[in-house]
């Protein structure tokens, strides 16, 4: 865990001092604040960008995960010694800017003004109410195979040679596409690195540092659309983080996404790669910072394919009607605006208008972090419009609406507690599964799906004979390999195991496993015909076992 936190606290910064360079002094004499938040950013796009470098010349030559280790680690340290030599200075600097941030963000309780301490106490309680649910409920795991691909690189050492659904070797192999998704190579090279173990990393640690560089990112986005009201840029935050509390009702937002599956690719690209990129091309369109700006650009777009590759992810461009009433939430929110700025004969600036166009180019793509910042950026306007205190009571319970009508009132919207990530009615056939896996080593399994779907997911020893892209309709493009004849008709006789479990323990035995989990048991014949021998008993199951 130290060397993880090592890793991401100061790698990044190593990697992003370069782009500093490119940046434009204000004229003014004075020494600029550091944008942290856009160096963190820059670097940890350097590091996809190299990492997705070094899985191209591994997928192209064949080679395998050492190679990757081999070559990612060469172009890293190339990449540092360029980044500390060309942006020393900027290195020189970081601690001293994050000390001052830190006495700036505890100025804040010893000064007078109480509506800002409030408002920082309820940023900080929204925050680690997010950080909570990683540590509360299950994760969303059923359509990813991130789990499953770290376990096969970091056990087999290879490069997608093994199917990550069922942990078999793939006679055609994975899709082209696939081989570009390189993010789980990372997250196995932390785990050989720092030795920790898979579900710690993946369902803890990784979402907790995405959803802090989400906000970070977001405390960016504040300073530029209210440069000069700092008491707004709180309340934009503040909206921000209650919209993404809220927003937390459906599979298809990016709210849903991040609070849910913050370790998969495309929540990742969403959550670091799109808003950093959409922020330094403000620099270049709005700054005129031509090589800064595309100095970010270019690292954001390539982090953005390192994670998801050639297409967009389903969660930012949903269009069920359950997210769409997003962009008519937003719609409306600026109707609203325009209606208020027009009865107290407010104009616009140049910023502002600017800023809702882009708002209402962002609503069309349902389900992105932008959206969410596009709400939040016009309640905050909406808001700040009314300085009379009897007044602004209507638009605030109006904005009141907006948020709850954005989702469900309760956050994280799951109803069963993490248990080693595993529904606590199967906890004790999966500890079964696993001493007798420690016991005969490698074993091929075939169960129930819930079952089969929890031991795959859980222990790199547990091979099946068809995997969860069988029942989970967005697995099935993951690989190339097709089940055979054989494969498809267990599969279909284990859906019925309860009424038939001979039939079941027969096929399994001609498909080659050796662990075989049933809702009923066998007959005695059964059983010593095909070799099995049954474990101790487990409530709800019986458990069977083929050789030593």
């Amino acid at each position: 865990m130290i060397a993880f936190l090592l890793c991401i606290s100061v790698l990044p910064f190593l990697m992003g001092s370069w782009i500093l360079c490119f940046r434009k002094n204000n004229g003014s004499g004075k020494q600029e604040k550091l944008p942290l938040t856009e160096l963190y950013a820059a670097g940890v796009m350097l590091l996809f960008a190299v990492g997705e470098l070094a899985g191209c010349v591994v997928i192209k030559l064949d080679g395998n995960f050492a190679m990757y280790k081999g070559i990612f680690g060469g172009l890293t340290a190339a990449a540092l010694c360029v980044c500390v030599i060309v942006g020393r200075k900027t290195l020189a600097r970081i601690p001293e800017e994050l000390v001052q941030r830190v006495r700036n963000f505890f100025g804040v309780f010893t000064g007078k003004d109480n509506v800002q301490k409030f408002v920082t106490v309820c940023l900080v309680l929204l925050v680690l109410l997010h950080v909570a649910g990683y540590f509360i409920y299950v994760p969303d795991v059923g359509s990813d195979v991130t789990a499953e691909t770290v376990h096969v690189t970091d056990v087999t050492g290879t490069v997608f040679a093994y199917n990550p659904v069922t942990g078999t070797q793939m006679e055609h192999g994975v899709y082209p596409i696939y081989k570009l998704a390189s993010l789980p190579f990372l997250y196995t090279l932390i785990v050989q690195l720092t030795g920790m173990q898979t579900g710690l990393l993946l369902f803890y640690v990784i979402p907790v540092w995405v959803l802090l560089v989400s906000f970070a990112l977001a405390v960016n986005w504040a300073g530029i659309l209210f440069p000069e009201r700092k008491d707004m840029s709180s309340r934009f935050l503040l909206l921000y983080l209650l919209l993404l509390t809220f927003g937390d009702y459906a599979d298809g937002t990016f709210a849903y996404g991040l609070l849910h599956g913050a370790w998969k690719g495309a929540v990742v690209a969403c959550a670091i790669a799109v808003p950093f990129g959409f922020c330094m091309a403000y620099h270049i369109f709005a700054e005129k910072q031509w090589f800064y700006g595309g100095a970010g650009v270019l690292p954001a777009l390539a982090g953005f394919v390192y994670a998801r590759p050639l297409f967009a992810p389903r969660l930012m461009f949903a269009s069920s009607d359950e997210v769409f009433h997003e962009w008519a939430l937003l719609f409306l929110a600026v109707l609203a605006l325009c209606l208020v700025r027009e009865r107290r004969k407010q104009n616009f600036k140049k910023r502002e208008v600017i800023c809702l166009a882009f708002v209402l180019f962002t609503g069309v793509i349902v389900g992105s972090p932008l959206t969410l910042l596009a709400l939040a950026y016009v309640g905050t306007m909406l808001a700040g419009s009314v300085s009379e205190r009897k007044k602004s009571r209507s638009i605030l319970a109006g904005l009141a609406v907006i948020i709850c009508l954005a989702g469900t009132v309760l956050p994280f919207n799951a109803d069963t507690i993490k248990k080693q990530y595993i529904p606590q009615e199967s906890l004790e056939v999966q500890k079964r599964i696993d001493e007798l896996a420690a016991k005969l080593g490698q074993v091929c399994l075939v169960a129930p799906e819930a079952v089969m779907e929890q031991a795959r997911i859980l222990n790199a020893q547990v091979c099946l004979p068809y995997g969860k892209d069988m029942w989970h309709e967005d697995c099935n493009r993951e690989v190339a390999d097709t089940y055979t004849e054989a494969q498809e008709l267990l599969y279909q006789q284990m859906k019925t195991d309860y009424l038939q479990p001979d039939t079941a323990a027969v096929m399994a035995k001609e498909a080659g496993c050796n662990l075989l989990v049933l809702r009923e048991v066998m007959s005695e014949d059964t059983m010593r015909q095909g070799g099995w021998q049954q474990a101790e008993d487990v409530t709800g199951y019986a458990v069977y076992f083929r050789g030593q």
